[in-house]
């Protein structure tokens, strides 16, 4: 009834008769621990609760096996209140030790085993490690699959969990079938105004929302809230976050992207310069390592190996006359060629340019009397000089 005091008044009287009557480390003494503890984890009292918890965790260490399922529990409770103070990094030390002794104390699909997963998922996803969390919330329903019934609502909460962390990660046509999935389950598992139907309807109305596809957002997010007036009380918390989601669509479709309107070359140079683009965001400014990066046979410790390698082949191929040049040559192989017949072309062009140029401006002069189709020529010449010079270049 939520009548916390009341019930940790009757707790606190019980372990004080236990304290006198048993033991100083019997197991029921740890149990009266333990449920204060959780009920001062819901009056969010969490410093209270974590002490009553530990103190229940001390005595379980004491009295049972090292690897019975209550030390499990234990483990998970204290790590359950920081994961509600938000200290997460020490939630998960708590969660792995939890995992560690249902893997050895249970079979290996108990429904207990996909609940660690899921509860070490949730931590993660709280972190925002979302690769992480994915790969834990999957792990727990593969477990929830084989142990329980087809339609059972943990394999609904599943699916939501893994729909949210792919909505988490901007990927929306991944998190819809997850999110779908849970929302058909539940239809079949719980009556037809039970919260949860809710939640599905607003989770799936968020991710249409997000894809710009506001028409079933709305279809979603007025469902969610047709199931949220009967559920809720008329001042529920809920129904307001309802009708502001509602409220926040876009009364008509937005403009078309530029994206869509783009040419190929723009889209191309688009998907090049975004990742600069994103770096810069990060870093705040760009230097020239970020423009290119040199492949590993052009670094000057892969070349400086590669010829003191194929050095020590040529003293022994030929220890009477070594040759430096012809290890060069197999360290280099063809590029030397290369280089030296681009060498040429790039030095006319260099001479090249310039004269097109000169060429071109006496076009412009009052008494030209250059063709047109001359001058076209002539600026054609310039643009494919420049762009040969620019390929020599970056070569």
């Amino acid at each position: 009834m939520g009548e916390y005091s009341k019930a940790l008044l009757s707790y606190e009287r019980s372990l004080e008769i236990q304290k006198i009557a048993l033991p100083p480390n019997h197991p029921l003494l740890a149990t009266s621990y333990n449920n204060i503890a959780s009920v001062c984890d819901n009056m969010g009292e969490y410093s209270k609760a974590l002490s009553s918890y530990e103190r229940s965790l001390e005595i379980f260490k004491i009295a049972l096996p090292p690897n019975h399922p209550d030390l499990a529990a234990s483990c998970n409770n204290i790590a359950s209140v920081y994961d509600n103070m938000g200290e997460y990094s020490k939630a998960l030390p708590s969660l792995e030790r939890s995992l560690e002794i249902f893997k050895i104390a249970l079979p290996p699909n108990h429904p207990d085993l996909a609940a660690s997963y899921n509860n070490i998922a949730s931590v993660y996803d709280n972190m925002g490690e979302y690769f992480k969390a994915l790969s834990f919330y999957e792990r727990s329903l593969e477990i929830f699959k084989i142990a329980l019934p087809p339609n059972h609502p943990l394999l609904a909460t599943s699916y939501n969990n893994i729909g949210m962390v792919y909505d988490n990660m901007g990927e929306y046509s991944k998190a819809l079938p997850s999110l779908e999935r849970s929302l058909e389950i539940r239809k079949i598992a719980l009556p037809p105004s039970h919260p949860d139907l809710a939640t599905s309807y607003n989770n799936i109305g968020m991710v249409y929302d997000n894809m710009g596809e506001y028409s079933k957002a709305l279809s979603s997010l007025e469902r969610s809230l047709e199931i949220q007036k009967i559920a809720f009380p008329s001042n529920h918390p809920l129904l307001a976050t309802s009708y502001n989601n509602i409220a926040s669509m876009p009364t008509r479709p937005p403009n078309p992207s530029p994206f869509l309107k783009a040419s190929k070359c723009s889209r191309l140079f688009l998907e090049w310069v975004s990742p600069l683009i994103s770096k810069c965001r990060k870093q705040g400014t760009l230097d020239v390592n970020d423009l290119y990066e040199p492949l590993p046979d052009c670094e000057a410790a892969t070349l400086t190996d590669k010829l003191e390698a194929n050095w020590l082949v040529e003293i022994k191929r030929s220890p009477d006359r070594p040759s430096l040049i012809r290890a060069t040559l197999r360290t280099m192989r063809w590029k030397p060629l290369v280089n030296s017949l681009i060498f040429i072309p790039s030095e006319l062009l260099k001479i090249g340019q310039p004269l097109l140029l000169t060429f071109l401006m006496r076009f412009f002069e009052p008494c030209s009397t250059m063709p047109a189709w001359h001058a076209w020529l002539l600026a054609m010449g310039t643009i494919f000089v420049a762009f040969c010079s620019s390929v020599i270049l970056n070569y």
